[in-house]
C-alpha cells in the first residue's frame, strides 16, 4: 500500500533475554515509504549493525515485516520505540520474532509460520502513561518512550522475520529498531543523508506530536528541545553511554 509521506512482557524462553531500550546510540534511519508486507518486507541488511526504521500502522488490520536471513550463528537484537508525542501516551506496538530454534508459540500472530519455525513474542507494557519510562535519542534530537528489547545471543542459521503489529488495532507511528552495533562507513552515511531531513522536520509522524504538550500531561521535567549531538564517526561495534 502506497504511503503518502515517508513511517506481555516478553514470554518466557531460554532463547532470549528481556532489556529496555535508550541508549544514545546512533542508529543507521530508513523511512517506510510502502507497506512492509509478507511479499514485499523490509529485506534487513548486516543485522548486527543499528538501524531505526521508522514505520507507521495506519489501520487495525495492518502489521509490518522485516525479513532478514543468517548465514551462520549471529546476535539478534531487536526492539521497538515510540515517539514521545501525547497522542501516543497509551499507544504502544507488539513484535514477534519468527524463525527456526524458536519456541513453538501458545499466542495468535497475524501471519502464519513457516514449517519448522517457532516465535517469540515481546509485549510493551506499562502500568499508566505517567509512568511510563523515555529517554533522549541526541543524534536524532528526539524523546522516545521506552520498550522491551529481545536478544538471541547466537542465532542459529536460517530465516527470519520480525512482524510488528498493534494488537488493539489502534493506528499510530513506531519507529523497529534492529542491530546494536554501530558501523558509519559511507554507505550508512549516504542512507542517513537520505532521510534525516525529514525525521528532523518530524515528517514522518502522523499526529500533531506537540512535546511541551507532552512533557506537561505527563509531568517531565526535561528540556524540549536539548542538543543535537553529531552523528557518530564509526567504529566497529561502537557502544555509547545510556541516557539518563
Amino acid at each position: 500500500m502506497q504511503r503518502s509521506i515517508l513511517r506481555s512482557r516478553l514470554t518466557a524462553s531460554l532463547a532470549g533475554l528481556l532489556i529496555f531500550s535508550g541508549s544514545a546510540s546512533g542508529h543507521v534511519p530508513f523511512v517506510e515509504t510502502d507497506d512492509f508486507t509478507l511479499l514485499d518486507p523490509f529485506i534487513v541488511e548486516d543485522v548486527p549493525n543499528s538501524k531505526a526504521i521508522y514505520a507507521y500502522l495506519e489501520s487495525a488490520e495492518d502489521f509490518d515485516v522485516y525479513y532478514f536471513e543468517l548465514t551462520e550463528p549471529t546476535r539478534i537484537f531487536a526492539s521497538t520505540t515510540i515517539t514521545l508525542c501525547p497522542e501516543y501516551a497509551d499507544y504502544a506496538v507488539t513484535f514477534a520474532l519468527t524463525g527456526p530454534g524458536l519456541p513453538e508459540p501458545d499466542f495468535d500472530l497475524p501471519v502464519r509460520l513457516r514449517p519448522g519455525h517457532g516465535a517469540v513474542l515481546v509485549r510493551d507494557t506499562f502500568d499508566s502513561a505517567e509512568t511510563r519510562e523515555w529517554f533522549y535519542e541526541p543524534y536524532g534530537g528526539r524523546y522516545y518512550f521506552r520498550a522491551p528489547d529481545y536478544i538471541i545471543d547466537d542465532a542459529m542459521p536460517g530465516q527470519y522475520q520480525m512482524i510488528v503489529w498493534n494488537e488493539s488495532g489502534l493506528v499510530g507511528d513506531y519507529t523497529a529498531v534492529i542491530g546494536e552495533g554501530e558501523y558509519w562507513g559511507p554507505a550508512e552515511r549516504a542512507q542517513a543523508g537520505k532521510v534525516m531531513k525529514f525525521l528532523g522536520e518530524r515528517e514522518d509522524i502522523h499526529v500533531p506530536c506537540n512535546v511541551a504538550e507532552a512533557f506537561a500531561t505527563l509531568k517531565i521535567d526535561a528540556p524540549v528541545n536539548p542538543p543535537k549531538l553529531p552523528m557518530p564517526s564509526g567504529r566497529p561495534d561502537q557502544t555509547s553511554a545510556e541516557t539518563p
